[in-house]
């Protein structure tokens, strides 16, 4: 054989040789690189895992429901607020241990969003990490099933953007959320919380939401001392006590101040607007219906992220309050009561247990206020004529509606809300918002 060509082939054969060799060691880097990976994504999943709880309501000792959450920091834990509105006490059990743990503080609340943070003291956990930015469009979701022997299981869904529902956001994710399983951290891919699995029935279609992260983590800011998860559902005799001594009420609002009364023979409505008060649910909300000459109306839980092109004033706080019509009140200018649903669909005409209106009004002639008295089968005194005809008010309202206070001074600035340029739903061109409420003692 040619010593040239003998030359070239040896060559080629080393080259061959040795290019095997090296796929084969490729092959080899790679697989293990794989391994690495999969006990990485089973570390990550374990301990993402051991941070997600099982919560179960009770009433004493009586069961009443059971959802997920999760762990936000070493000792608290978030979830849904409303399976706590009959609740004095919950179970929490850590996944994939057997041990119940009684919790019956809580440190914050949004009942607009959904949300409470509990205080679990006898659990340490190593907790979610929530993340601070929006999910980018497309991004894979995931939510961490409960574990089937050794194997950690999730499922795999999109994001697809952020909409408004009932005037909050929401993350819109393809992920499956049955009603049992809400309260389950959604996760991005490097195991960070984008927020809170829920579901939602629009247009009579089920679809699935999170919780934005950085709600709770505006939630958590706004953390208070320990509180009884009781207080949530009854005010104590201590509470009633310090309510009965508060001297006046200032709504802080974008356009001023007004300063109210809450009247103490009304004490079921005034322990709930202050329980609100305290719990942040009026900041940010809207005037969102103002009529001139009528009312102006606030505490509408649907209002506090709503788009200008919204349709608002439906949502509450979760429930509604039994009427209380005190003839010693009627609807003179000035005081503040409670909407509700029509009587078609509300015969007991229970009042929406967070939104007020305070009237405006005008005055009344007599031949207006007789007419009134036969459509409404209503009867005014003597003193209530004298006091529409002079001062004004909505008599329209009489003998239908709970009165549970009044303005002492600001009837300035609801004069100046009521003559603003309003939509055809009655809802202010621009928005004007109660920036804060400020119980006075």
């Amino acid at each position: 054989m040619n010593k040239h060509i003998f030359t070239i082939l040896l060559t080629a054969l080393s080259v061959l040789f040795f290019s095997c060799g090296g796929d084969k060691q490729t092959s080899s880097n790679s697989q293990a690189t794989k391994e690495v990976k999969k006990k990485i994504i089973k570390a990550d999943l374990s301990m993402l895992y051991s941070a997600s709880v099982d919560v179960t309501t009770y009433d004493n000792q009586r069961k009443l429901e059971k959802r997920f959450g999760f762990m936000i920091a070493p000792n608290l834990l978030v979830c849904p607020y409303k399976i706590f509105s009959r609740a004095n006490n919950a179970k929490v059990r850590l996944w994939g241990t057997k041990r119940d743990i009684i919790v019956d503080k809580f440190i914050a609340v949004d009942r607009i969003h959904d949300l409470i943070i509990l205080q679990v003291d006898s659990i340490c956990s190593k907790p979610f990490i929530l993340r601070r930015k929006e999910p980018t469009k497309r991004m894979i979701t995931k939510i961490i099933k409960k574990r089937t022997g050794k194997l950690f299981r999730y499922s795999k869904g999109k994001y697809f953007k952020c909409d408004t529902v009932s005037g909050s956001p929401y993350y819109r994710i393809s992920n499956l959320i049955p009603k049992y399983q809400q309260g389950v951290p959604v996760i991005d891919s490097k195991g960070q919380v984008i927020g809170m699995g829920v579901q939602f029935n629009i247009d009579f279609e089920k679809s699935f939401y999170a919780i934005p992260s950085y709600v709770i983590l505006s939630l958590l800011k706004s953390a208070h001392e320990p509180k009884s998860i009781s207080s949530l559902r009854d005010t104590s005799t201590k509470e009633q006590k310090r309510n009965a001594k508060i001297k006046s009420i200032t709504i802080v609002t974008t356009v001023g101040n007004i300063k109210m009364k809450l009247f103490n023979n009304m004490p079921q409505y005034r322990d709930n607007f202050v329980k609100l008060i305290n719990e942040g649910f009026y900041n940010d909300l809207l005037f969102h219906r103002v009529i001139e000459s009528f009312v102006i109306q606030s505490g509408a839980a649907d209002t506090r992220d709503a788009g200008k092109d919204d349709i608002v004033g439906w949502k509450g706080p979760g429930y509604t309050l039994p009427a209380f019509i005190n003839p010693k009140y009627f609807h003179q200018r000035g005081m503040i009561g409670s909407p509700r649903l029509p009587n078609d669909v509300n015969t007991d005409k229970r009042s929406d247990g967070g939104q007020f209106y305070i009237v405006q009004g005008r005055r009344y002639n007599n031949k207006e206020l007789d007419d009134i008295e036969k459509e409404n089968h209503y009867k005014f005194t003597n003193n209530q004529r004298k006091v529409y005809s002079t001062r004004g008010g909505a008599p329209t309202l009489d003998g239908e509606y709970t009165i549970f206070g009044e303005i002492i001074s600001g009837m300035d600035v609801v004069d100046k809300i009521a003559k603003v340029e309003v939509t055809n739903n009655w809802r202010p061109l621009e928005d004007i918002r109660i920036k804060k409420i400020i119980i006075n003692y």
